[in-house]
């Protein structure tokens, strides 16, 4: 009983320091390219002010799921492709599948807000 009354103002004072974060929302939608769903990459939500981490998630079959900050982000898209098998690497050859305008050099934004939010993405964008 001692050993229990002892842990307890520990466990409260845990507790009560525990800083959860900023308030996250949730973030889902599917992307495309050229009109066919992304098997297989990742999508990142970056603040714009850089003052909050990137939110992330993979993309599987076209479509994602993730949870980011409220605010205005830049949208970026990593996918890359199967080259076929290489015999001088002895192994298959990745290609990028998403041009660097939609990844590094991503002009695209999406603002979060505190509600569920939906982006889809069909990608290249004329």
């Amino acid at each position: 009983m001692r050993r229990v009354l002892g842990i307890l103002p520990v466990a409260v004072l845990a507790v009560l320091g525990c800083d959860s974060g900023p308030a996250t929302y949730p973030v889902s939608g599917s992307v495309s390219w050229n009109g066919n769903p992304i098997e297989t990459g990742y999508i990142a939500f970056v603040a714009e002010d850089g003052q909050t981490s990137p939110a992330t998630s993979k993309i599987v079959n076209g479509r994602y799921e993730t949870r980011s900050t409220p605010g205005w982000k830049k949208v970026e898209i990593y996918a890359d492709q199967d080259m076929g098998y290489s015999e001088a690497m002895h192994q298959n050859i990745r290609a990028p599948l998403v041009t660097a305008d939609y990844n590094a050099q991503s002009k695209r934004r999406f603002e979060v807000k505190p509600e569920d939010n939906t982006h889809d993405l069909n990608l290249p964008i004329k």
